[in-house]
C-alpha cells in the first residue's frame, strides 16, 4: 500500500509543477502581448520612437525584455514585437527552466 501512496503522491506533484509552470508561462505571455500593444497603440498615436515608449512607461520585472517595431509601408500601421526571458518558478535540470517567449502586435494611425 505504500508504494502506492508514494506514486500517486509523486504524480500529483508532478502534476502540480507542470501546471504552476504552463500557468506562469500563459500570464508572462500575456504580459508581453499587453506591452506588444500598448507600445503599438502609442508608436501609432505618436510619430516617436520605441526607446520615447520605453522611458515614459515603467516595465519592471522581465529579464532581458527586447521590444522592435517597424512601420508597415502604408506608413500607418506599426507592427511590435516584444520578448523577454521566462523562468520556470520550479526547480528545473533541463533547458526548459529557462525560455524565450515572444509576443506581437499590431496598431494603425487614424486619419
Amino acid at each position: 500500500m505504500a508504494p502506492l501512496g508514494i506514486g500517486l503522491f509523486l504524480l500529483l506533484l508532478s502534476l502540480l509543477l507542470t501546471f504552476i509552470a504552463a500557468s506562469s508561462m500563459f500570464i508572462f505571455q500575456k504580459r508581453l502581448t499587453n506591452i506588444a500593444e500598448s507600445a503599438a497603440l502609442f508608436l501609432a498615436e505618436n510619430d516617436s520612437s520605441i526607446e520615447t515608449y520605453l522611458e515614459q512607461m515603467d516595465i519592471s520585472g522581465f529579464d532581458s525584455l527586447k521590444l522592435r517595431s517597424n512601420v508597415l509601408s502604408d506608413k500607418k500601421t506599426v507592427h511590435v514585437k516584444a520578448c523577454g526571458v521566462w523562468a520556470s518558478p520550479s526547480i528545473g535540470v533541463s533547458n526548459l527552466s529557462k525560455k524565450e517567449i515572444c509576443s506581437h502586435a499590431s496598431a494603425r494611425a487614424g486619419q
